[in-house]
């Protein structure tokens, strides 16, 4: 009987670890998601590389052929994230298609639409 009770138990610890580690990544928000992984910025009209991009606290920079800029940004409550100088400056509505981000100007409709794809 306490082998039973003991086996029941380790279950429910598994289980419980497991729910741990799949919910894990669910709970970093999209700034600490943009921050730990490095990205390259496509043209969503043209499939166009436009750099490889790294976000650190509030500052994004984007490498291309060598070239570095660098801009401020801050991802709001509402997750739009708007980048303050640039080539890319304005604000961007985020949303996520599984581990890559899709950009959508919200403020500036002549802007083109981006994506983030996670390297």
């Amino acid at each position: 009987m306490k082998k039973v009770i003991g086996i029941i138990f380790a279950v429910f610890i598994l289980i419980f670890i497991g729910v741990k580690v799949v919910n894990a990544p669910h709970s970093m928000t999209t700034q600490q998601v943009l921050e730990k992984y490095n990205w390259e910025l496509q043209s969503k009209s043209n499939n166009k590389t436009l750099g490889t991009v790294h976000f650190t606290k509030n500052t994004l920079i984007i490498t291309k052929d060598g070239k570095t800029t660098k801009s401020t940004y801050i991802v709001d409550n509402n997750d739009h994230l708007k980048i303050n100088s640039g080539n890319y400056a304005n604000t961007y509505s985020i949303d996520m298609d599984s581990t890559d981000y899709s950009l959508s100007p919200v403020t500036d409709n002549t802007k083109e639409k981006l994506e983030l794809i996670r390297n």
